[in-house]
């Protein structure tokens, strides 16, 4: 039985269950959960206060199972505390047909980033930079799929779309976008080690030329000048020149997403991680 970011009282009922039956138990992590205070310095975030209810619940299915699955090495020593069987499996990605890696040459160039909520705090270093770029000459327009950082919500140069839950049509609408550059900033913190490196996939599958944090979970997946960029989290510098490099040249934002969209074809492919969670299982 595998549970996937349980944190129920009839989560720990159904665990109950499976190993009286004799049933080998895995409990699936994105996320560190018990670390969510993190995320937010807002004590009365939703999520902090949902899943800090649940940390001991949490804590009780941790080390409840026979295994812990996760998604990078970076997170496992937050996990070992809990259940000393924990076991890193690189994620797959489907990737679509065809070419889906824009044109280049068109302006303004778009510039985009994707996330649900309370991403803030990744967002200071930012905020200065895009406010300066929206309001001085340069062919770059901003969208937000999703979060918007409040100290851009209510610019009308900033486009905001609707955050869209279901992936299939998340995918879709990230396609349609045409985004040219995708923007991944992410503090050092130990709930973000044990994050998975979903930007820098989504990105290299829409075929957009990332700009990454050297956080963690992506200077270990992302090869500098290669694959992404990858920029000081906290140097706003460093992110307004990284932007205007990649606006300013097509032909290294088409470098960058090929060579990104080639690694994920290579490396992240279903059948290696079914083998790997088959393994697991087994």
């Amino acid at each position: 039985m595998i549970l996937q970011r349980a944190v129920s009282e009839r989560s720990l009922a159904l665990l109950a269950a499976a190993r009286r039956e004799g049933c080998k138990t895995v409990y699936d992590a994105d996320d560190n959960l018990l670390l969510i205070d993190q995320m937010s310095d807002d004590p009365n975030t939703p999520w902090r206060i949902y899943f800090g209810e649940a940390r001991e619940r949490i804590a009780r299915l941790l080390s409840g199972v026979d295994q812990v699955k996760v998604y990078s090495s970076s997170a496992v020593p937050f996990f070992v505390p809990h259940n000393r069987n924990v076991v890193p499996i690189r994620p797959f990605h489907l990737v679509p047909e065809g070419d889906p890696i824009p044109g280049g040459g068109a302006r303004p160039v778009r510039v985009g980033f994707f996330g649900s909520y309370y991403k803030d705090a990744e967002f200071e270093p930012l905020v200065p930079v895009i406010r300066e770029l929206i309001e001085g000459d340069y062919p770059l327009a901003f969208e937000f799929f999703g979060f918007c950082p409040e100290a851009l919500a209510d610019d009308p140069r900033v486009t905001r779309l609707a955050w869209e839950p279901d992936y299939g049509q998340f995918r879709a609408r990230l396609l349609e976008r045409r985004w040219e550059i995708g923007l991944a900033p992410l503090r050092e913190t130990d709930f973000n080690r044990c994050k998975t490196n979903i930007k820098y996939r989504e990105y290299a599958a829409s075929g957009i030329a990332g700009i990454y944090s050297r956080a963690e979970i992506y200077r270990t997946s992302v090869e500098d000048r290669r694959t992404g960029l990858l920029v000081p989290q906290e140097s706003s510098a460093a992110w307004r020149e990284a932007i205007l490099e990649l606006a300013e040249n097509p032909m290294l934002r088409r470098w960058l997403a090929r060579n990104a969209l080639a690694d994920l074809r290579a490396n992240y492919r279903r059948e290696e991680y079914v083998a790997a969670v088959a393994a697991l299982v087994g």
